[in-house]
């Protein structure tokens, strides 16, 4: 078995590090629905509280999304114009943009979108070509294969190990591998979760490789490898820009807003407090005076009757 540094599927110890933080502004900007499923991570249960008390207290919990609101004026606010592209780029890449990933995503949203994810921090883009033509093709030739380099936008925590190295006097990255998760056919109506790692090496001589591996689970559960793809590029650096919310070293970050997602989530619990006090203040108890111990509780309501005995009352009890 390898050792588990050895697996492109290692998460090194800075993206453990930031992992905890993605949690959280995913959670909050998730709404009311993925906070009640966090459950106590959000909503600490109280001492003694038993389930069912707990459950109805959870399920009165509602959140005001403070921090997805914000979020997104603040994406308005950036993207309030479109880009504007130069009179000085090329025609061919001018229509390149009205299509950056090969799935007809025009700059403009592949820009918002891009910006929306370094909001946990930071995200990435990968300028991919397809698989070349043989030795000797030309750019002409390329293009009117139709074969031209292409955008893809990865998040903060696809990008599970990395390495880096200063080159030239100046910090780069020398590897990083990237989770890529997608649904393919499986059967004639069904479909299945199939995970690739995509590693990126700059090796001493200045080249750049990449490879592809397919994750797949053994008899036994463990992890096993499956080389799909693999190659030598003509560039001399890892072809990965980073945009970076709010930047704490290369490759480390933290989410903009995250004292937001924080305050919101103290927001949450306070509202489910008064809520659930709330319930409790308006909702009035039945009082039975003179009721002996043979007399089962009752559900008052239309077509109940309630026997009194001498010198007994009912009444609703509100303070």
């Amino acid at each position: 078995m390898l050792d588990a540094k050895s697996n492109p599927n290692y998460e090194n110890a800075d993206y453990t590090e930031m992992a905890a933080a993605w949690k959280i502004v995913r959670d909050v900007s998730g709404g009311t629905k993925r906070m009640r499923a966090a459950r106590e991570i959000y909503l600490p249960r109280e001492p003694g509280e038993l389930d069912p008390a707990y459950q109805r207290r959870l399920d009165r919990a509602v959140l005001f999304n403070g921090y997805k609101k914000t979020r997104g004026g603040l994406t308005g606010l950036v993207f309030k114009r479109d880009p504007v592209i130069g009179d000085d780029v090329p025609a061919n890449i001018v229509k390149d943009l009205e299509n950056i990933d090969l799935a007809g995503t025009h700059i403009d949203v592949f820009a918002k979108e891009l910006f929306e994810d370094s909001f946990e921090g930071h995200a990435f883009i990968l300028v991919d070509m397809e698989k070349a033509l043989p030795e000797g093709a030309t750019a002409e030739d390329e293009r009117d294969a139709g074969l031209r380099p292409y955008c893809v936008r990865y998040k903060v925590d696809q990008a599970v190990n990395w390495k880096t190295s200063r080159i030239n006097g100046e910090e780069h990255l020398i590897q990083i591998t990237f989770r890529e998760c997608s649904y393919e056919s499986d059967g004639e109506f069904g479909e299945k979760e199939v995970t690739r790692y995509r590693t990126f090496r700059r090796n001493p001589d200045g080249t750049v490789t990449w490879e592809l591996k397919l994750l797949q689970k053994t008899d036994s559960g463990e992890d096993s490898f499956i080389l799909v793809g693999e190659g030598t590029t003509k560039l001399d650096l890892i072809p990965v820009a980073i945009v970076y919310g709010k930047r704490l070293g290369l490759m480390k970050s933290e989410p903009p807003l995250l004292d937001l997602a924080y305050l919101n989530i103290a927001h949450w619990q306070e509202y489910s407090d008064y809520r659930h006090l709330l319930h409790y203040a308006q909702v009035p108890m039945l009082l039975r005076k003179g009721a002996n111990k043979e007399q089962q509780a009752v559900v008052p309501g239309a077509g109940t009757t309630l026997d009194v005995p001498d010198g007994g009352d009912v009444r609703w009890c509100s303070e």
